[in-house]
């Protein structure tokens, strides 16, 4: 810090002694674990406004919208490159994902917003759902897939890198034994996915963080499925399983949008509310 403060002398000391502590690379916050729960953590506090000034809009469809897609999107990328879930309350997820929550029961004034509704909302429109981000469903899936990537494909394109992308259960560091816990929570989830992200048998295919989150998510699917009262309800999740698109297209011109009524009547009736 004092070497800093010495080239840069307009730059203050306790801003020196800030820096030490880590950087930004490429957007990915490097350095220790205080500097990188501070970093997750401004811009988790700048998704929470961001979701409290979609509540104070209008319209339903608009609220729902920026909700569903501005909100987690900073943090979303993010997973990929820090362990989300390792970082403690202090980070801030678990905000942005009542923040996402908030956003939905603001567009259902009058109904209880249950847990296992909400569950059904962050599915997919073909399992039913909102296609709403919740950070906790998405975050192992992102950083586990994006460091077998790395493991498949930086050897070759980086070889003096390769060493940072070696077998985690081989290592002894926070980011490895981060790699191998979300591994393992994602494999007690879905077993199926111990195939798909396998250590002796790294995947480069571009699109394996969506294989791994279609998994997730038809497993996730089923258990909101079983855990439904009765027939009338399940006949409900089959119908809205069915439209996709409704929810979440965006209205070609004013016209088009929702009134408040008919976004509120017909999302309640898909959730069983």
């Amino acid at each position: 810090a004092a070497a800093l403060h010495a080239i840069m002398p307009h730059v203050s000391p306790e801003v020196c002694q800030k820096s030490c502590l880590g950087m930004r690379v490429v957007g990915t916050p490097v350095g220790s674990s205080e500097f990188i729960t501070s970093y997750v953590r401004e811009r988790a506090d700048a998704a929470v406004h961001l979701a409290n000034e979609a509540i104070a809009m209008p319209s339903f469809q608009e609220r729902l919208q920026l909700g569903r897609i501005a909100v987690p999107s900073p943090l979303l990328w993010l997973a990929g490159q820090v362990p989300l879930k390792d970082l403690g309350p202090e980070a801030g997820i678990e905000l942005v994902d009542d923040a996402t929550r908030r956003c939905l029961q603001s567009v259902l004034p009058g109904s209880r917003l249950t847990d296992s509704a909400f569950a059904q909302a962050c599915l997919p429109e073909g399992f039913a759902g909102l296609k709403l981000i919740r950070l906790a469903d998405h975050a192992d899936a992102r950083f586990v897939s994006m460091h077998l990537k790395c493991m498949a494909v930086v050897p070759s394109l980086a070889p003096h890198l390769a060493h940072m992308f070696a077998d985690p259960r081989t290592l002894d560091s926070p980011t490895a034994r981060a790699v191998v816990a979300a591994h393992q929570r994602l494999v007690d989830e879905a077993p199926v996915l111990a195939q798909i992200l396998d250590f002796d048998n790294p995947d480069p295919r571009p699109g394996l963080v969506r294989a791994v989150q279609r998994e997730l998510e038809a497993d996730r699917a089923r258990k909101v499925y079983n855990a439904l009262p009765d027939a009338n309800r399940k006949s409900f999740f089959h119908a809205a399983a069915g439209d996709k698109g409704s929810f979440t297209a965006l209205p070609t011109c004013p016209s088009n949008t929702w009134s408040n009524q008919q976004y509120h009547s017909s999302i309640s009736r898909s959730l069983g509310l």
